[in-house]
């Protein structure tokens, strides 16, 4: 993700017109999960935190999807405090195409 954000700011495109939105769903809701849960499921702690802590504070927004979190037995405490939740990944996506992003 860093990379892709690297590559638009690099074509021209000036960072504080890039707002990166990042919506899990399915296994990879792993990497949202806050120290607690991911040590306790995986035995180590989440290597994705740091990366997670880049991202926010270029502003990236970060949601996770609520039927995977179901299907995954997931609940919103689990995952790190940025971490908002949708009913579905899917409306998500949907809602931010219309958008233009």
């Amino acid at each position: 993700m860093a990379r892709v954000i690297n590559l638009h700011i690099a074509s021209g495109v000036p960072q504080n017109k890039i707002s990166p939105v990042i919506v899990s769903h399915g296994s990879a809701l792993y990497a949202l999960s806050n120290n607690e849960y991911y040590q306790k499921h995986f035995k180590k702690d989440n290597p994705n935190i740091k990366l997670i802590n880049e991202l926010k504070s270029i502003g990236t927004k970060f949601i996770v999807c609520g039927q995977a979190m179901t299907f995954h037995e997931m609940k919103i405490e689990d995952f790190l405090p940025d971490v908002k939740l949708s009913l579905t990944a899917q409306t998500v996506l949907t809602h931010y195409q219309l958008k233009g992003m």
